[in-house]
This record gives C-alpha cells, structure tokens and sequence, in this order.
C-alpha cells in the first residue's frame, strides 16, 4: 500500500479523509448521514452532460481513468441533496 501512496499522491489523501469521516463521525451515527463522491479524473465542461453512478470502480484508476465534468459531479450532489426527505422517525432518506 505504501507504494501506491508513492505513486499516487491523492490516495493518501483519500484514505485520510475517509479514516476521518469513519472515525470522528462514524459510519451510523444517528444524525449525520454521509456518502463519498469519488469521481474519475476531473475536467472543465459548461454544461451538465449524461452521466452514470457505479457502486465501485468499473475501469482502472491507474491505467484507465476516465474523465468527469466538474459540473456533472456539482449537478449529481445538488440532485442527491434534493432527494433527500425526512421520514416519519425522522431519519432523512432518499426518494
């Protein structure tokens, strides 16, 4: 693992941030809900194309990137935010 922290330098970044969301908030905690967005390599694009969520990486992060718009990682969380209802116990949840 050390080596591809070498290699990579955002994947030492990405494992803090996520050590820091599980650790200082938790993964159930009972008033915050959170969720990582995790796009390929980022570009410049005016306006929102056709986009698709996978659950896991589906190609290479390393020798197979793909390319994700700033605008359609900015319009996929403002739609995610959007969705989100408080249900009857109150615990918010996605339409």
């Amino acid at each position: 693992m050390d080596l591809i922290r070498l290699l990579i330098p955002p994947q030492l970044d990405n494992e803090t941030a996520a050590d820091y969301l599980r650790l200082n908030i938790g993964q159930n905690h009972e008033n915050i809900q959170w969720v990582a967005v995790r796009p390929d390599s980022l570009i410049n694009e005016s306006n929102v194309t056709g986009y698709e969520l996978h659950a896991s990486p589906t190609r290479s992060p390393i020798f197979n990137t793909g390319k994700t718009s700033r605008t359609n990682v900015r319009n996929f969380m403002a739609r995610l935010l959007l969705k989100m209802t408080y249900g009857k116990n109150g615990k918010r949840k996605c339409r």
